[in-house]
């Protein structure tokens, strides 16, 4: 439920959110502070139910971590959208390392048929 609710896609809507860090002196510091924090809401705030799954199965936990994992980098590499109720496969890391191998395996199957 939480997974295709506005209030996630707030979350990670948010964590796209980076404002200007100073360079030097105890503003650079406080900016850095404010920045980690605020990320970590948001990225906590958008992935709590996700890392929840594998800690509650009672086998298989570092399998499903790994599929927890990758479909997080996906959604935080999709572009911000507007918070509605929805359900969206946020997949850009799967497409991605998909479209890569589909390439590498095209690119090897010519040059085997043009030697």
């Amino acid at each position: 439920m939480w997974q295709f609710s506005p209030w996630k896609q707030r979350m990670l809507n948010n964590g796209h959110d980076h404002p200007a860090i100073a360079a030097f002196g105890g503003k650079a510091i406080l900016d850095v502070a404010r920045f980690g924090t605020l990320h970590g809401i948001w990225c906590v705030g958008a992935g709590w139910a996700l890392m929840l799954f594998p800690m509650v199965l009672p086998e298989g936990h570092n399998l499903a971590m790994l599929l927890m994992t990758v479909l997080m980098i996906s959604e935080h590499m999709e572009n911000p959208e507007v918070p509605r109720w929805r359900f969206v496969a946020r997949l850009k890391l799967v497409r991605i390392a998909w479209y890569q191998i589909v390439f590498w395996w095209r690119s090897t199957a010519l040059k085997s048929t043009t030697k």
